[in-house]
């Protein structure tokens, strides 16, 4: 999507110079300090009546079906430090949008062992971000995150962001997201997703629990699983359906690794024009998981990559 004014573009919403405005008829929020409105002078009290603290409180404003936007200001940084830290996330239809591009993007970082956002109201969306869900991306103290993320409601997107979800042996997680049974027609799109090599989850990055339509495109995915078979993607006790996997990368970086996505039976959907990386001779995705594979490789430590199967 284009950029206009040191913003993201989105479907559904307009920009007035650096004023937006949401054409589905939400109410349109800020989130930022109250040092960053310097930077938002051109615009008077625009974004002032409506600028809150943190996400959270800007959360606590929105009304469930309205379609209301939350613009977070380039350069905001936010700590994800208790569990259910997002617990104002009550109306359903709302959108997180992060200004900014690159490193300028807000950025949301999980400073806890029980830290967690629940993303928990139907058509929830969060675009744009950075997120750290390890911690700092930088060498510190311990810390071992076990659910930063769960998604639980139908609809809901995390699309076109960094994630960061392991530094290093003692600065990891134990599940970075998880979607239930619930969390049908989740999207996770041009994300780039990476933990460092010695910082193997207790179990996995991204763990699809029998949602069904979920779309992934787009996104690179790129650290160790916490097996040579258990991916940094994970599919858990029930098979998703009418799954759309495409124009993705899934690379387990960990030693004899053999799977990066691991699948499981009875899945049906698409996976097309993706690339499995893993460090032993191996199919990259789960055989025999019903879902249907074309244009895609694998490729096996430094070879060039063989026909994946489904």
């Amino acid at each position: 999507m284009p950029y206009l004014n040191n913003s993201v573009g989105q479907y559904g919403v307009q920009e007035l110079g650096n004023l937006f405005l949401s054409v589905t008829g939400g109410k349109v929020f800020y989130v930022g300090t109250a040092g960053q409105l310097a930077n938002y002078t051109d615009v008077g009290q625009g974004i002032a009546n409506r600028l809150y603290p943190d996400v959270n409180t800007a959360l606590g404003q929105c009304v469930s079906g309205r379609g209301d936007v939350i613009f977070v200001l380039p350069g905001y940084a936010e700590n994800i430090a208790a569990a259910n830290a997002w617990s104002n996330i009550l109306a359903t239809d709302v959108t997180i949008i992060g200004m900014g591009r690159g490193t300028n993007r807000p950025a949301f970082t999980w400073t806890a062992a029980a830290s967690t956002l629940l993303m928990s109201a139907a058509n929830m969306r969060i675009l744009n971000c950075q997120m750290y869900l390890a911690g700092p991306h930088v060498n510190g103290a311990a810390l071992t995150v076990a659910a930063p993320i769960t998604v639980s409601a139908a609809g809901c997107e995390i699309s076109g962001c960094r994630i960061f979800w392991g530094f290093d042996a003692d600065q990891i997680v134990t599940v970075g997201i998880t979607t239930t049974a619930a969390a049908d027609d989740f999207k996770f799109n041009n994300d780039y997703c990476y933990a460092e090599t010695a910082a193997v989850p207790t179990t996995t990055f991204l763990r699809l629990t029998g949602a069904d339509f979920i779309e992934i495109d787009g996104t690179y995915i790129s650290g160790p699983g916490s097996t040579t078979a258990i991916g940094p993607v994970q599919q858990l006790t029930t098979a998703g359906l009418g799954s759309k996997i495409t124009n993705s990368i899934f690379q387990n970086r960990l030693a004899a690794s053999t799977i990066a996505f691991t699948a499981i039976a009875g899945c049906t959907g698409v996976v097309d024009k993706c690339s499995f990386n893993v460090l032993a001779a191996g199919n990259g995705l789960t055989a025999a998981s019903g879902l249907q594979v074309t244009n895609s490789k694998t490729a096996n430590g430094a070879s060039a990559g063989a026909d994946t199967t489904g």
